[in-house]
């Protein structure tokens, strides 16, 4: 069985594996393969400790065989589990470093012993060394063996000692350490020309997120990752209003909605609960840390969750909108207790499989993200190692992992009907038919790109997607931690315009949060730019020395 196996894969190498168009999956991309040198690189991987030896080379097998179909790269995969993982990658990066440093140091000798004998190296025949270049052409390109099988095929190169090409990183300081040791190739050109397929499947700021200095050394496996604050709507309630959940992405969306609910289903809640619902980015500042912080304030940027040109907000009409419609709604009645048990709409906070337990029966958006910090990003990324000598080739695996669904399961589950089966009715709902073969869904790619693991929800990746999105791509308040430098005595307009305005918004906030009516909030909002006119035209004055014009430096 397993030679007919092997030789149907065998066979399979003389086909061209397409991949179909689509969003989600590898546009097609035809690789001329015949004009290209056949190299081999290997890939280090963290497999589960119960992974079968046999196992693990049927899928390296069939790895094997789609890769060089398209690259004429062959591909040597090493599986490692978690408790021998590290120890091996940092010997065989190690090991590489150290055979580097004895190449330098023999070409250096080389080139000292040549200028003794430079009559020598003149006489170098020009035909000698187009003699030399095509014998390493005809080894690399066109040598060919005659398989068990009878099939010729190209001849692939041994791997050298110690080779390391791609391997996994799941741990943030180990990164660091081998950015800083100098062991990771950098992969701004690739991921900015031939690799830019990768920044169409991965969001952008889990990508940035492995930046060290400004550059990628590492490509972040795309996943779900934080929390995030989302609304559930009750799908019959929905559907009975005739509402159009693909043009609901706010609480303001959902204002006639809400009166319809109150008007119609006594003793439904509209809302349980209650969430400021605007995109704006607040400057504030704390007094006693001397720092920015993002509470309440007259003065931040609208329609970003990152200031970037601090502004009075109650001078923009389009902020003013959002704040009077969330107002509205809250002296309406719309929002209720956050525990109450019977309502139309709901606020929560949780991660995509939190989501999950209620898509069944609510219809769902994301409204805000909690940003996780980089090292909770980049628990799982690929890296070429510094010591490679086909880095282009290398980053076509690792794109290719990351963009195709095909490859991306094989590698994640193995091969269908001997490792896993899928659910005829569903096809992306797998079973598992034994553990002979297992990986951590989140160690082998872009999970997107993969079935959802046994037992997952179906609808986990959609949900997450919603998740991600709402991360603010996952950013962090600019002026967050900024602290205001202790020596103000250079300043021409100290940090005391700072506490000025954190003092006028909390006593703003304080009104707003007092008002009885609607039309009495409305009032304070409609008045707030002039009435703390001075205060914010202080803050944001143009002077060199403020400390916003501190920061902007």
């Amino acid at each position: 069985m397993k030679r007919i196996l092997s030789l149907m894969l065998c066979l399979l190498m003389l086909v061209p594996m397409l991949a179909s168009c689509g969003k989600d999956e590898e546009e097609t991309e035809m690789v001329e393969t015949a004009t290209r040198k056949a190299v081999t690189l290997n890939m280090f991987v963290i497999t589960e400790d119960e992974t079968k030896p046999e196992a693990a080379q049927t899928v390296e097998d069939a790895v094997k065989t789609m890769i060089k179909s398209k690259y004429t790269t062959n591909l040597e995969i090493e599986f490692l589990t978690e408790s021998e993982y590290y120890k091996t990658i940092e010997g065989r990066l190690a090991g590489m470093e150290k055979n580097a440093s004895a190449v330098v140091d023999t070409e250096t000798v080389a080139v000292t012993e040549a200028a003794v004998d430079t009559d020598a190296a003149d006489t170098a025949s020009a035909d000698t060394v187009l003699e030399t270049e095509a014998d390493t052409e005809a080894v690399t390109t066109e040598a060919t063996v005659v398989n068990e099988y009878g099939v010729t095929e190209l001849k692939y190169p041994e791997l050298k000692e110690n080779q390391i090409d791609i391997f996994m990183v799941t741990d943030y300081n180990k990164y660091l350490e081998y950015v800083e040791k100098g062991w990771l190739y950098n992969l701004n050109d690739s991921i900015k020309n031939a690799s830019k397929k990768l920044t169409d499947y991965i969001y952008p700021a889990i990508l940035d997120a492995a930046k060290v200095n400004g550059s990628y050394f590492a490509v972040p496996n795309n996943r779900p990752i934080g929390e995030c604050t989302y609304v559930i709507v009750d799908k019959a309630m929905a559907k009975e209003f005739g509402l159009d959940m693909r043009q609901v992405d706010s609480l303001q969306d959902l204002s006639a909605f809400f009166a319809w609910v109150k008007e119609n289903k006594s003793g439904v809640t509209p809302l349980a609960g209650f969430y400021d619902d605007i995109d704006v980015a607040y400057m504030n500042v704390n007094k006693d840390a001397r720092e920015f912080t993002e509470e309440f304030s007259l003065v931040g940027t609208y329609g970003s969750s990152v200031v970037t040109t601090a502004e009075n907000l109650f001078a923009n009409e389009n902020y003013k909108k959002d704040l009077l419609a969330l107002a509205e709604m809250k002296y309406a009645g719309y929002f209720g207790n956050q525990n109450a048990q019977n309502f139309a709409a709901a606020v929560k906070t949780g991660d995509a499989f939190d989501m999950a337990e209620y898509s069944e029966d609510y219809e769902i958006f994301a409204i805000d993200g909690e940003a996780p910090t980089n090292a909770e990003i980049c628990s799982s990324m690929f890296a070429v190692s510094k010591f490679t000598s086909e880095f282009e080739r290398a980053m076509e695996v690792i794109t290719y992992l990351n963009t195709n669904k095909e490859i991306r399961n094989l590698l994640q589950y193995g091969i269908e009907n001997i490792n896993y089966e899928l659910n005829e009715t569903n096809k992306k709902e797998i079973t598992r038919l034994n553990r002979d073969y297992m990986m951590d869904i989140y160690k082998t790619g872009n999970v997107y790109m993969a079935y959802p693991e046994e037992n997952m929800p179906l609808d986990i990746w959609e949900l997450s997607k919603k998740q991600n999105i709402v991360m603010d791509a996952y950013a962090v308040n600019a002026f967050d931690g900024f602290e205001i430098p202790e020596d103000t005595e250079t300043l021409k307009v100290d940090f005391e315009s700072s506490v000025a305005l954190r003092n006028a918004s909390a006593a703003l906030l304080k009104r707003l949060n007092a008002a009885p009516t609607y039309e009495a909030y409305a009032e304070i909002v409609n008045g707030a730019a002039e009435e703390y006119a001075s205060v914010i035209a202080e803050f944001l004055a143009a002077a060199e020395n403020t400390p916003l014009a501190l920061y902007n430096k």
